[in-house]
């Protein structure tokens, strides 16, 4: 009997067993495709269509979690923020390099559809030297639209960057933008597969009517929502500022004119429906914890950022010697607390980052409090054995 995978026996085994619970579907497609989906057409489509069934293997909290990091981001780096729905399909990278023929960019950690910002900034680009007038350059005494990067118009260049210097505005990724994703399998069909397959040699087969097409079925990103961010790359020039506003309405623009991604032609990569993206996400006290807590173990050191000792944090935590911050976790969520029998933290500056020893974890009004002390102690003892 044929193994289900291209794989080990042993490891074959375990993909067996936990491959209904990964929620990765990047890592599904680039690791573990089935046998029959290489080898045969019409199977792939059918394990394709397996893998396009809604949540299928996408983690919706994790999507909420990184559209809560982007816009965080985003914010704090003073973007113009717009989201947009696609008009029908899209399908970026179909031709990359992929044991199933076809192939489909996703995050690489996330397993969620995303459009690369390079790819946004390479299309508002070519949108702008070829469209907008004001920069078309001279040719053969006639305002001709740019066909070169190299060639286009000074302030394209100061805009977009060149070689050797970098533009004034930024592009970011756009990811999912109201935490779901839709996947939908659609087919190409090339009508001369012979002469496709013969191409290369001198005595290939003629393209004709005879010859039997057949489908190549691949995935695609269905109807859903993105949120796009352009920043200006210093927020204190008020020039870089004007600049990404003025890009963020071209790269609207081109969106919904050029589309993004593969097979534009036919329909695909278009948008419409663009909103400006006002909500605060940092200042926001309903905020939901999107990021789940992580397990803290007694004994084991971890590093936080000494915070000032505000009413709210004594009121919720009196005993304590300092607070500290950890990693990107809202203080509403979690807190890092060092006690009273560790008066030596009292020396520690706010902003500082600090290593302290967990001893417990409470929790107090749906913080999780981590309790620690200095692990002071323990180098004193480790000096006393030198």
């Amino acid at each position: 009997m044929a193994s289900q995978y291209y794989l080990p026996l042993r490891t074959e085994s375990l993909v067996k067993k936990r491959i209904g619970q990964c929620q990765n579907l990047a890592l599904i497609l680039d690791k573990y495709p089935e046998r029959i989906a290489i080898e045969d057409t019409e199977k792939k489509s059918e394990w394709l269509q397996q893998l396009a069934k809604k949540d299928a293997h996408i983690d919706k909290g994790l999507i909420e979690a990184s559209y809560k990091r982007w816009a965080v981001m985003t914010e704090k780096l003073h973007a113009t923020r717009f989201q947009a729905k696609l008009s029908w399909r899209m399908v970026i990278g179909l031709g990359g390099g992929n044991a199933l023929e076809t192939d489909l960019t996703l995050h690489h950690h996330y397993g969620i559809p995303f459009i690369p910002g390079s790819a946004l900034k390479g299309l508002t680009r070519a949108y702008v030297a070829g469209e907008e007038e004001q920069f078309f350059i001279a040719k053969n005494e006639r305002k001709v639209p740019s066909s070169s990067s190299d060639e286009d118009h000074e302030e394209v260049k100061r805009i977009f960057g060149t070689q050797n210097s970098a533009g004034t505005v930024t592009f970011y990724d756009a990811i999912p933008y109201d935490g779901t994703c839709a996947f939908a399998v659609d087919i190409m069909n090339p009508h001369y597969p012979d002469y496709y397959k013969t191409l290369k040699n001198d005595r290939g087969t003629p393209p004709g009517n005879d010859q039997n097409p057949i489908p190549i079925a691949f995935l695609t990103v269905d109807t859903m929502k993105f949120a796009f961010a352009v920043a200006p790359r210093d927020p204190q020039d008020s020039r870089h500022v004007e600049d990404a506003e003025k890009v963020a309405a071209w790269l609207q623009t081109a969106l919904t004119k050029y589309g993004v991604g593969g097979k534009t032609s036919a329909g695909y990569g278009l948008f419409q429906r663009f909103e400006t993206i006002e909500d605060s996400v940092v200042a926001s006290p309903a905020v939901t914890h999107l990021i789940p807590t992580p397990t803290f173990l007694k004994g084991i050191v971890y590093q936080g950022v000494v915070l000032a000792p505000t009413a709210d944090l004594k009121a919720l935590y009196p005993d304590a010697t300092q607070y500290l911050s950890y990693r990107d976790f809202p203080i509403t969520q979690l807190l890092l607390v060092v006690g009273t029998d560790s008066p030596e933290a009292l020396d520690w500056k706010v902003k500082d980052t600090r290593s302290c020893l967990c001893e417990r974890t409470e929790e107090r009004d749906g913080v999780t409090i981590v309790v620690c002390k200095t692990n002071l102690n323990k180098k004193n003892k480790n000096k006393k054995k030198k």
